[in-house]
């Protein structure tokens, strides 16, 4: 019974705020036509079967709506109940989307239709009644979409046109000019030619085959449709950032049971500096036995540049052997993971790429506040539950003699995670630095 009552608190946090009206649909859209009358309808809906009252208007007035205030009523056996209204289209609306809205307010208990003038309510939803007027003329708007996620495959521009006017376009193209982050041009395109009748939709396409580095740029986009132009500009962003481990060295003058120095060649393949990268450095023997975790210093990397970051290893005590180190290099809330296997010998260490790594992935943690307040409710419905069977057995079960038993030590789960960086700052001897950066 407790963790009936425990579950349906849980729900109860974690859910969605559950109304107990609705309305279906809660849009409805209509093109203008001068003179004419259109019947609409939208149903409310009884979400939690029980008897109420609602109350439907408008503030729009009588201009373009047939609409008082009306007082519905439902019962708790009725799930839902439609209401009709007429939208007259005889006065005079702003060209492009004009919207009216239409109130459904549910009433509180004991309302009677002496309260009629006072809408007081205690939950309101809208219904939208959008209605499209063309322009006179020729009138089109316009977006633009960049599809660019894959540094390996072409740029995508999408361009949807609407004719928002009275009149036919006969003809609408857009060219679309290509900028780095320095203002620089680098690419012009055009997109194929279409026409597009009164009210309707339509979109020109194209494609940039020119291979774009990893990073930043911007669009401008000139679309010309008759006599008329529209000018848009939007950024956009190749692949994502990508700092690559090209390699991993160690000091010529190592000896066995001093500090290894190990120098990391970083590759900033993005078009903008990166600044304070650093690595998490783990290092395990070969059945797996964590030896030693660190973390180096931050380092910045200019745009489409190199930088050398040094890591350090005290091989005190250290046998000759396999070893395994796994680096988790992080910027800009990402993490791009590398291993090496490593021959130690007495007076060398020999790095070799482990396979299949190097996938940039975001940072742990990032993205996690509904993990968190998921976990805060689990806790605080344990430390109910525990709370109320402690109280019920204090206050129920008399105690009984029992024989002592020994205290055990109660050993905590061990969570193993081989990729994972979280060790605290070793500083070398000697106060080894070593930060280099060069193109």
């Amino acid at each position: 019974m407790i963790w009936v009552a425990g579950m349906i608190l849980l729900a109860v946090l974690l859910s969605s705020d559950a109304l107990a009206l609705g309305i279906t649909p809660g849009r409805t859209v209509l093109e203008f036509e001068p003179g004419k009358t259109k019947e609409i309808k939208f149903t409310i809906l009884n979400n939690e079967n029980k008897d109420m009252k609602v109350i439907v208007y408008s503030d729009e007035g009588n201009r373009f709506l047939d609409i008082k205030p009306t007082v519905i009523t439902l019962g708790a056996k009725e799930p839902s109940k439609d209401f009709t209204f007429n939208f007259k289209a005889t006065g005079q609306l702003n060209p492009g989307m004009n919207e009216l809205k239409i109130m459904v307010k549910e009433l509180p208990e004991g309302y009677g239709e002496k309260d009629a003038a006072k809408i007081t309510a205690t939950m309101e939803l809208i219904h939208q009644l959008r209605i499209n007027v063309p322009y006179p003329g020729k009138y089109a708007e316009s977006d633009v979409y960049i599809t660019s996620n894959d540094a390996e495959k072409p740029v995508l521009f999408t361009i949807p046109i609407f004719n928002m006017g009275k009149e036919r376009i006969g003809k609408a193209k857009a060219t679309i000019e290509i900028f780095d982050v320095n203002g620089n041009s680098i690419a012009v395109i055009e997109t194929n030619e279409i026409s597009l009748e009164s009210g309707k939709e339509g979109k020109v396409v194209a494609e940039l085959s020119q291979k774009l580095g990893r990073g930043r740029y911007n669009a401008k986009i000139h679309l010309a449709y008759d006599d008329n132009v529209i000018d848009m500009e939007k950024e956009f962003f190749v692949g994502v950032p990508l700092i690559n481990v090209n390699g991993v060295t160690v000091d010529s003058n190592f000896r066995l049971g001093n500090i290894a120095r190990f120098s990391m060649l970083l590759e900033n393949m993005w078009n903008q500096g990166i600044e304070g990268i650093f690595s998490d450095i783990r290092i395990t023997d070969s059945n797996n036995r964590e030896m030693t975790r660190f973390k180096t210093a931050s380092a910045d990397i200019d745009a489409n540049s190199i930088g050398v970051v040094d890591a350090y290893w005290d091989t005190k005590d250290v046998d000759p052997g396999v070893y395994r180190m796994s680096i988790a290099l992080h910027y800009l809330n990402l993490v791009n993971e590398k291993v090496y296997d490593m021959d130690v010998g007495f007076d060398s260490i020999k790095m070799r790429e482990y396979g299949g790594t190097g996938a940039v992935v975001a940072a742990r943690g990032s993205g996690a506040d509904k993990n968190i307040i998921l976990g805060t409710a689990l806790f605080i419905l344990v430390v109910m539950n525990i709370a109320i069977i402690l109280y019920f057995r204090k206050k129920i079960i008399k105690p009984k003699e029992q024989k002592e038993q020994p205290n055990l030590p109660v050993q905590a789960p061990v969570i193993t995670q081989p990729d994972e960086m979280n060790g605290t700052e070793i500083k070398p001897q000697n106060d080894y630095t070593g930060i280099e950066k060069f193109k």
